[in-house]
């Protein structure tokens, strides 16, 4: 029997906070990532997926203390990415409590360091990140969160991840990333072609997308990784509340001023409607 499909809380961490914006710019402080990470396992998250989005940039993870934290207080699967180079960065990651590590630059400039990632740690204990954009009718891969490209297609670089002990991956679209505008089927379509990797996917997802109703026709797709719809459901529960008004942007706050696209929702509404549409989730009373 296919596992249940997996509802991922991508959290984006620079410094010690929580960000979103959209094509992954304009990053606009939230709050705190513990107090969102907590509440989403309180409300039937199945993963949290921690990415420290500047740490590539700065040769750096810096997201210690707060897996740390999250290891003590929640307990579903935490992913963590960021500035991971060297297997002394997986294992600091591990040690310090997450369950998963994710490589994407660090594997894109040291094709070896796949290799030997799944050597000591074992292909279950590592999920490697790609972000892609259309350019000139091809799906390139890109880094740094979008802004540097690689001279790998996306059909390319997975099929050396897949040739090379890699049991799942997760895709993200850069162009789709906050925009709500919904699922990216080109790339599902091209992810499909490789029926031997668990695939996860982010960028775009929204909650009244039809593309939702299709997702059942991809046999590979493990699960939707997930941050504005969430977030700004539980950003705007905040908002009403004072005491939180030291918290992210206060002007943003009190304007509400979501991207227009965007129907945020909590998250058992969300696999509510994917099993309506015939996909397996979990689903925890809470």
């Amino acid at each position: 029997m296919k596992p249940a499909f997996r509802v991922i809380a991508r959290l984006d961490i620079k410094d010690e906070n929580l960000v979103k914006g959209i094509n992954f710019e304009g990053l606009r402080v939230l709050g705190k990532p513990n107090e969102f990470a907590q509440h989403y396992y309180e409300n039937g998250i199945d993963e949290i997926f921690y990415q420290d989005v500047i740490a590539s940039l700065l040769g750096r993870n810096n997201l210690k203390e707060i897996i740390a934290h999250s290891s003590k207080n929640i307990f579903v699967p935490i992913i963590v990415g960021g500035g991971i180079r060297k297997l002394d960065d997986i294992e600091s990651v591990l040690k310090s409590g997450a369950d998963r590590v994710s490589i994407n630059s660090g594997a894109l400039e040291n094709k070896d360091f796949v290799q030997s990632s799944i050597k000591n740690f074992g292909s279950s204990n590592i999920i490697v990140s790609i972000e892609t954009i259309k350019i000139n009718n091809h799906y390139l891969v890109v880094k740094y969160n979008g802004r540097e490209k690689t001279n790998y297609k996306l059909e390319e670089w997975i099929q050396y991840l897949s040739d090379n002990g890699v049991s799942e991956i997760c895709v993200s679209s850069v162009s789709n990333d906050g925009t709500g505008k919904g699922i990216n089927n080109e790339i599902l379509d091209i992810l499909s072609k490789f029926k031997e990797l668990s695939v996860i996917y982010g960028g775009g997802v929204n909650s009244d997308d039809p593309n939702n109703l299709d997702l059942k026709r991809y046999e590979n797709l493990a699960g939707l990784t997930i941050s504005s719809l969430f977030h700004y459901n539980f950003y705007l529960k905040q908002t009403q509340d004072p005491k939180n008004f030291n918290k992210g942007n206060i002007e943003f706050m009190l304007k509400k001023n979501i991207p227009r696209n965007i129907k945020p929702c909590q998250i058992l509404d969300f696999k509510d409607r994917l099993t309506k549409n015939n996909i397996n989730c979990s689903r925890i009373d809470v």
